[in-house]
Parts: C-alpha cells; structure tokens; sequence
C-alpha cells in the first residue's frame, strides 16, 4: 500500500475523532440526561441555596470535562491555559480548545495532502488554523478585561458604601456582586460563596485574582488582608483605590490620543506591503505568480513573510501603551 495514501487514511481517522469528540464537549456534553437532573435540582433552590448550586455546578463540571481536562489540571501548564481560557468566558475549556486546534491542524496537513502540496506548506497551514481559537480567546479575554477595568472602580465604591452603612466586609461583596452585571459581579458572587462554603477569606481572595486578571484586584487583595491583620479604615482605602484607577485611566486616555498617529502609521506599514502585493497581482498576475510557482520566488516569500513578521512584532512592541 502507498505510504502516502496510508497517512492520509490515518490523518483523516485522527481529524474526524478529533472534531466529533470537541463537537461532544463543546455542545453536547452539558446536555445530557445527567445534566439535565442536576439543572432540574438547581432550579428549584432559592438564593439562599446558592452554595449547594456551586457545589453541584462544580461537580457537574468536573464529571463532564474528561480525562484531557483533568491531565491539564494535574500540570503546572494546562493549569495555566486552563485559568486563561477561563478568564475569557467564552463557555469552552481548554481541553475543548486543545481538541479543536488540533483538529484544525490536522485538516490542514491533510487540505496540503490531498492538493498535492509539500509537507511544510500543509504543516504551515494546519498550525495558522489551528491557533485560530485561540486568537479568539485572546480578543475574547482582552475584551472582558477592559470591561473589568471599567466596572472596578464602581465596585470598590460600593463595597465601601455598603461598609459605611454598617455592613461586614463579606456582606458587602455580597452586595456589590448581587448589584453589579457581568463579568465582574458573577466574579463577586463566587468569590462570597466560597467564603459562606467555609473557604478562607485569604484562598477566596486569592481566587479572585486568579480569575480576575487586573493589577488593582492584586492590589485589593494586600489591602484586604493587611486591613484584616492590623485594622484600619478600610471604607477610605477603596475609595483612594477607587480615586486612583480613575485617574489611570485618564492617564492612559491621554496617552492614546497623543501616540494615535503612530498606532495608525504601525498600521498602514503593516498592511501596505499586502495592499502592494493584490495591486500589482490584479494590473500583472503573470509576473506576480512567479513568485509561488517559481522556487526561487517561494525562497524570497518565504524570506519576506518572516522579515515582515519580525517587523510588524517590532512596530506592534513600540506602539503598545504599558498601563
């Protein structure tokens, strides 16, 4: 039998395995008659219930995930890329996003085999795709880190509101969690079921950070503890938080309306060279196909392309605003 024909049986069996159990996970997991049974028993708690239905939506979580899923909890790395799909809320695990990239990856690599093209070129093609997802994730996250940032502010000032009337810390975000929309308010109410489910306030707090990637929640989170060893105002501490977030944000408005002109030239030097390329291909596609048919145009692509890379990650490194 042909080798080639061989591993494209093989790839193909792979690829199929892989986007059906992904499709499993990522749709079809949650919906199961177990699942359903747990839903059932959640909604018929109240609110004061509410730290049985984190207990149960925990272990309804862990009972659906998989193996993958809990290998990726027993490293230091898929621990990592676990919290930071988390932290993008888009409904997917990483274990669903390893799955789905590597599903693409393969149907690139197979795209490559069945066209008749190099190994290298499929290979390349098949990682573009498959790092698709997780671009997504990234503009997921940073999207609902800057709503994050927007609703801090607020949030400090009503837990120190709340602590001014009389309230206790814990029932205070309590408060503010019941009051505030997503993302932040959810973030909130875990973090104060946790506690009222006898976890440490410090591991709750902790949690927090973890889920909540914002240098202000690490900076409320030594304030909360020193204020809880030694004492102190803590209602006036938020509110100097609270004053000082505000005016970082001004600062970085400012900041992006003066370096605007070099955020929209990073722009246009990165695009023109493409906008060159379909120019000079729709007024002369002859001489432009030279450049993939021929194999000295391929080396010069090739070349070019990762010249190009380097150089928009440079222009992309100058222009970034460091909050």
């Amino acid at each position: 039998m042909n080798a080639t024909y061989l591993m494209f049986v093989i790839l193909a069996f792979l690829a199929v395995v892989l986007v059906l159990e992904g499709l499993y996970h990522t749709f079809f997991a949650g919906r199961s008659r177990e699942a359903r049974r747990i839903r059932n028993r959640l909604a018929q708690l109240n609110d004061t219930g509410r730290q049985v239905e984190l207990r149960l939506t925990r272990e309804e979580e862990q009972a659906r995930i998989g193996e993958l899923a809990r290998w990726m909890l027993g490293n230091p790395i898929g621990k990592r890329l676990t919290l930071y799909v988390h932290q993008a809320d888009a409904g997917l695990h990483a274990a669903d996003m390893v799955l789905i990239s590597a599903a693409l990856l393969l149907a690139g690599i197979l795209a490559a085999a069945v066209t008749g093209r190099p190994l290298p070129f499929g290979a390349a093609v098949g990682l573009s795709i498959g790092a698709a997802p997780w671009w997504f994730i990234s503009y997921r996250r940073d999207k609902r880190i800057k709503r994050l940032e927007q609703q801090f502010p607020e949030a400090l000032d009503m837990v120190a509101r709340a602590m001014r009337a009389g309230h206790a810390l814990s029932v205070a975000i309590k408060m503010c969690g019941d009051e505030l929309p997503g993302p932040l308010g959810p973030e909130l109410r875990e973090m104060s079921d946790e506690v009222t489910l006898g976890i440490p306030f410090n591991d709750a707090l902790q949690g927090l950070v973890d889920r909540v990637p914002l240098r202000e929640v690490s900076f409320l989170a030594v304030v909360l503890t020193v204020q809880r060893e030694t004492g102190g105002n803590l209602a006036e501490l938020l509110d100097k938080l609270a004053k000082l977030m505000r005016e970082r944000f001004k600062l970085i408005g400012e900041v992006r309306i003066r370096s605007a002109e070099g955020r929209m030239s990073a722009w246009i030097l990165s695009l023109l060279p493409f906008g060159m390329a379909a120019f000079l291909m729709y007024l002369n596609p002859k001489s432009m196909s030279l450049i993939w048919t021929d194999p000295s145009g391929r080396m010069w692509l090739f070349r070019m392309l990762v010249l190009m890379a380097l150089g928009i990650l440079w222009i992309t490194r100058i222009v970034r605003i460091r909050a």
